[in-house]
């Protein structure tokens, strides 16, 4: 880490500029037979990242009829717990700890 603002402290909230993120290293080449099957590959293969944190909450929303799917869409939502600070579930202090991504799997 880096101390931005030379207070003798490195990467607290204040320094903290870049969102986390989530990618997926590869998707398969066969369908997703089901919404759940999708979801779950989705929990278990997504790589959250912050430049500043390891303490990260993920949200996965499913955008789609989730009974079946041609195609599979996903809200993901990282946030970075340690700086967020919440009124009724939005972030309101203004810091970069979240970001948000739709995912379309097949």
């Amino acid at each position: 880490g880096i101390d931005n603002d030379n207070d003798c402290v490195i990467d607290e909230c204040d320094e903290d500029v870049v969102p986390p993120s989530a990618k997926l290293p590869y998707v398969p080449d066969d369908p997703f037979k089901t919404y759940d099957d999708a979801l779950t590959f989705l929990e278990q293969n997504l790589c959250l990242e912050d430049d500043c944190s390891d303490f990260l909450d993920l949200a996965i929303v499913g955008l789609s009829d989730n009974t079946s799917c041609t195609t599979c869409l996903f809200e993901v939502t990282v946030t970075d717990l340690r700086c967020a600070e919440f009124d009724n579930g939005m972030v309101t202090n203004g810091a970069v700890t979240q970001s948000e991504r739709t995912f379309s799997l097949e």
